[in-house]
């Protein structure tokens, strides 16, 4: 029997929404910005991945969650996100360099680390709760 997966997948769309923001955002303002955006994006991706119960929701998340991102990521390469935003928070300092581009990949690179380590945990968590259950029901 199909099960319907368009919550997981709406859930997948705003945390690409999240994830690509606070990466943008992060590395429009500074660098200690980058830093707390990743933080603020690791509470809340945690905060959604401990809500999963079930192995098959968690992974249409993930990989829904992943596939957005990269539209996202990609979409900002032709739309200039990062262009706006710099020049909304340094007014003063005329067009964004090399430098700055740097910035958004090193705060894309933090917050992809971000997913795969709160992935990971996410997914021991199914594993523990679902191995306790088992032996549960064995007894």
């Amino acid at each position: 029997m199909m099960k319907n997966y368009s919550l997981e997948i709406i859930d997948g769309l705003i945390c690409s929404m999240v994830f690509n923001a606070t990466v943008f955002l992060g590395a429009a303002i500074s660098l200690t910005a980058i830093y707390i955006c990743c933080a603020l994006f690791g509470i809340y991706f945690l905060w959604r991945v401990l809500c999963y119960n079930s192995i098959k929701p968690f992974l249409v998340f993930l990989v829904s969650g992943a596939l957005f991102t990269v539209i996202g990521f990609v979409l900002s390469l032709f739309i200039p996100v990062f262009y706006f935003l710099f020049t909304i928070f340094h007014p003063h300092c005329g067009e964004p360099n090399a430098g700055d581009g740097l910035g958004v990949l090193i705060s894309f690179y933090l917050n992809a680390e971000i997913y795969i380590a709160i992935s990971i945990i996410g997914a021991i968590k199914i594993m523990i709760k679902n191995r306790i259950a088992s032996k549960k029901q064995m007894e």
